[in-house]
C-alpha cells in the first residue's frame, strides 16, 4: 500500500513537472519574409508572407490591366544568388496569367529598387508539380531560364521589405 502512495505520489510530481515544462516552452514566432504594397511588372501588388517554423502563410494580391489574382502562400526559398521566392495556390483569378487553383509565385531580388518577377504554373503545358516547394525549387534549378533570370526581373515601384 506504502509503495503504491509513494508510485503515485512521484507521478504526480513528473506529471506536473513536464506539465510546467510544456507550458513554458517557447512557441516559434511568425518572421518577416517579405511585405509591401508596390507596382511589379504592370502589375499594383499586397504582399504580405511570414514563417513561423517550417510554416509559410500570407496572401498576394496583384491588380494588372488584364486582371487581379490572389494567392494563398505556402512555400517560400531562397536561391544561391539572393533572390528570395514566395509562391501558393492561385484562390480567384480574373487573369489570364495566374490559373485559379495553378501555383503562382514572385520573385524578389534584393537591392536598391528590389526587382521582381512573377512565374505561373499553367497546367494546360506542363504538369502541375507535386507540392508548392516542388515548384518553386523547378524555378531554383532554371536560374538562367529567361521566365526568372536576371533578364526578367524588373525594378518595382514602391516599397517592399524583405525579412532576415
Amino acid at each position: 500500500m506504502r509503495i503504491a502512495k509513494l508510485i503515485a505520489a512521484i507521478a504526480a510530481v513528473l506529471m506536473t513537472v513536464v506539465g510546467c515544462q510544456s507550458a513554458n516552452a517557447p512557441s516559434p514566432s511568425a518572421t518577416l519574409i517579405a511585405s509591401g504594397t508596390f507596382n511589379a511588372k504592370g502589375g499594383d501588388v499586397d504582399l504580405n508572407a511570414t514563417r513561423t517554423g517550417d510554416r509559410v502563410t500570407g496572401t498576394m494580391t496583384v491588380d494588372h490591366g488584364d486582371g487581379a489574382f490572389t494567392v494563398d502562400l505556402q512555400c517560400s526559398r531562397t536561391a544561391q544568388d539572393g533572390r528570395v521566392l514566395i509562391g501558393g495556390d492561385t484562390t480567384v483569378s480574373t487573369s489570364p496569367y495566374a490559373t485559379k487553383g495553378n501555383r503562382t509565385a514572385i520573385v524578389l531580388k534584393p537591392g536598391t529598387p528590389v526587382h521582381a518577377v512573377f512565374a505561373f504554373e499553367d497546367a494546360r503545358f506542363a504538369s502541375r508539380a507535386a507540392s508548392c516547394t516542388a515548384f518553386l525549387d523547378g524555378m531554383v534549378d532554371r536560374a538562367s531560364a529567361s521566365v526568372i533570370g536576371p533578364d526578367a526581373l524588373e525594378p518595382i515601384e514602391g516599397t517592399v521589405k524583405l525579412g532576415p
